[in-house]
């Protein structure tokens, strides 16, 4: 069973004041029966209005209670591979020089597969960072936007023997 999950920034709970770049969301997972993997997929877009250079890109975190297969590759080799909570980046698009807008559509996110859902109600935090600085993106501070996470049930393959074989 597949779903969206769509994520305002008019909803969910603003982790600072009124800014837009750090939100707190609630969902109970329970409700959805598949209990095997996911392939987990976005798009993103922010209303226009900002002026936004090309290095203003956005790095999307989260951190969902999910066991996922994203790693982060450094510049020495360390004991065992470091999962990362980031779900991907945003591109900036200009109409004019005063207003640009994010995006990143469905078709440009690279899927995350994730083990199993979080079981039952969870609070999460969706944080938009700058992807140069590292930091909470302050040209999103009030600038509304939507996220969508599609979560595509994957279904596990038999193999010769008839059995599912969980890697």
């Amino acid at each position: 069973m597949s779903f969206s999950l769509i994520l305002s920034s008019n909803q969910g709970t603003k982790v600072v004041g009124t800014t837009n770049n750090q939100i707190i969301y609630t969902h109970d997972f329970s409700v959805h029966r598949h209990t095997g993997r996911y392939k987990l997929t976005y798009c993103f877009l922010s209303q226009g209005g900002m002026t936004l250079i090309g290095t203003d890109n956005l790095l999307i975190l989260h951190n969902l209670p999910v066991s996922t297969n994203s790693y982060i590759g450094g510049s020495s080799f360390q004991n065992g591979a470091i999962k990362t909570s980031i779900l991907g980046t945003t591109s900036v698009q200009r109409l004019t020089a005063t207003d640009c807008f994010y995006i990143t559509p469905l078709n440009h996110s690279f899927p995350t597969i994730i083990k199993s859902l979080p079981v039952g109600p969870q609070k999460f935090t969706i944080t938009l960072n700058n992807i140069s600085t590292d930091a909470l993106e302050t040209k999103l501070l009030l600038t509304p936007y939507e996220l969508q996470l599609y979560f595509e049930a994957i279904n596990e393959p038999l193999h010769d023997d008839g059995i599912k074989y969980f890697i």
